[in-house]
């Protein structure tokens, strides 16, 4: 896995060890045609890709590449993905190293350079660029194009003694509430001279250990930026040293500092929702009136009469016995006797009117008939199924190598899995199925839901 050339260690190996597959890369142009005046310190717009003059400082030039280099780590950062990040990884690097080969050219014109050094400046220039076009167009061709950066950096003209870093890992780590140790390890060449030093802000962590092409630090968790919402980063600073030659006297070692960009992923992959939908048993409930106008008797002139008026509960419903009432419309000498035989399928409604007295029916006397009219309502009742939503677990946190099972409802008859990821992502599941950051899976016999996380490399990749 390891390729060595020129006493260095081919950056497209150690990129390809790390399985990168594409990058967000900003980087722009460095060079444009002769003769333009120069244009003002600070990071370089897209839309002024291709306007550096050659009669602006290597340092400036530089110095503007370097302002845009933040786009790059906060747009790796923001995706989330290795190959991202190691692709950014890749280009600040590269910058850095520059910045080694050329410190004695930092105060010269582009155009004061000789052509073998502008033609291993531009070289830079150019596959940093055609990763940004590749990005826009070809995430693809991202790696292609990032594989030659390694041969680009050898060609810079490094002075024998320049050290140069060529990749360092861990590109991430994943944040954890414990005390945590993480061991960062530097590839290179001509790295192991003097002291190397990695340094979080004030806090300085010396090599346990190192050879002329690696050097290894541990670091506790504790000196990595932290977030609870998103990719967080962290630079640290690592010193190594250039020996310098002197005639007739001790070599002299001159520090070279390098920037080192972590990333630091949440340890929660965010926060998701789980719901069911259930065939339910309910109940439907119609009110009703009957009969549509009333019930009414009426007596003879000389007797009374009475009546059973029969309700019954239509097919397939039930008659509520609690609601049942009596509303009465007219009565004159009319009585109403009650509900008799009251049941869920139905009842007698009990009625009678009597003549008016006082009649006599033999000589013909008579005063008028009774009368009594009404309606009764009441509710009817029956069993349906029908379907309803209900949350079974609402916004709980996904960890990183932590399952979450469950055991649906036995009427299951669906469910809907939402994760809102920390890089803004919300895939929505309504069956199995696998994302990026999760893996829903369902045994119908036991009626399990398993939520399980993918492993953060294969997430990340």
């Amino acid at each position: 896995m390891r390729n060595m050339f020129k006493g260095g260690i081919l950056l497209r190996e150690f990129f390809l060890r790390r399985g990168a597959r594409g990058a967000f890369i900003l980087i722009l142009t460095l060079i444009m045609p002769m003769g333009q005046p120069p244009i003002v310190a600070g990071p370089i717009p897209p839309n002024q890709v291709g306007s550096i003059v050659g009669g602006l400082l290597v340092k400036d030039i530089i110095a503007q590449i370097e302002g845009s280099l933040q786009a790059i780590i906060e747009a790796a950062g923001k995706e989330a993905r290795q190959t991202l990040m190691t692709a950014a990884q890749a280009a600040i690097l590269a910058i850095q190293n520059l910045k080694v080969a050329y410190e004695d050219s930092m105060n010269k014109t582009f155009d004061q350079l000789t052509k073998q050094q502008q033609l291993a400046f531009t070289n830079i220039s150019n596959i940093i660029v055609s990763l940004d076009n590749a990005l826009k167009q070809n995430i693809k061709e991202v790696e292609k194009i990032a594989e030659h950066i390694d041969t680009a950096v050898q060609r810079l003209p490094f002075s024998k003694n320049d050290p140069r870093i060529l990749g360092y890992t861990p590109v991430y780590h994943v944040n954890s509430k414990e005390d945590l140790k993480v061991s960062i390890v530097v590839e290179g060449s001509l790295i192991a001279a003097g002291s190397p030093q990695l340094r979080f802000g004030d806090k300085v962590y010396e090599q346990p250990g190192k050879t002329d092409f690696e050097l290894r630090f541990i670091v506790p968790t504790i000196q990595f930026s932290s977030s609870s919402t998103g990719v967080a980063t962290q630079t640290a600073t690592l010193v190594v040293f250039k020996k310098t030659s002197r005639f007739f006297r001790r070599s002299r070692l001159n520090p070279v500092e390098y920037s080192l960009v972590f990333y630091s992923i949440p340890e929660q992959i965010g926060r998701f929702s789980v719901s069911v939908i259930r065939s339910v048993l309910g109940q439907e409930r119609v009110h009703k009136r009957v009969p549509p106008d009333w019930f009414e008797v009426y007596s003879g002139d000389y007797d009374s009469r009475s009546a059973s008026c029969e309700v019954n509960a239509d097919a397939g419903w039930a008659i509520d016995t609690n609601t049942v009432s009596w509303h009465q419309h007219h009565i004159d000498n009319g009585h109403y006797h009650g509900i008799r035989n009251l049941s869920t399928a139905g009842f007698f409604v009990e009625l009678s009117a009597n003549a008016k007295e006082p009649h006599n029916k033999l000589i013909g006397l008579k005063t008028g008939r009774g009368h009594i009219s009404g309606h009764v309502e009441f509710d009817e009742v029956r069993e349906v199924r029908r379907e309803e939503t209900q949350m079974l677990v609402n916004d709980e946190a996904l960890i990183w190598g932590k399952d979450s099972n469950m055991i649906l409802p036995e009427d299951t008859k669906g469910f809907t899995v939402v994760l809102r990821t920390f890089t803004g992502e919300a895939p929505v599941f309504t069956s199995v199925g696998n994302h990026r950051f999760l893996r829903v899976d369902y045994d119908a016999p036991s009626r399990q839901l398993t939520l399980r996380p993918n492993p953060v490399a294969e997430a990340l990749r």
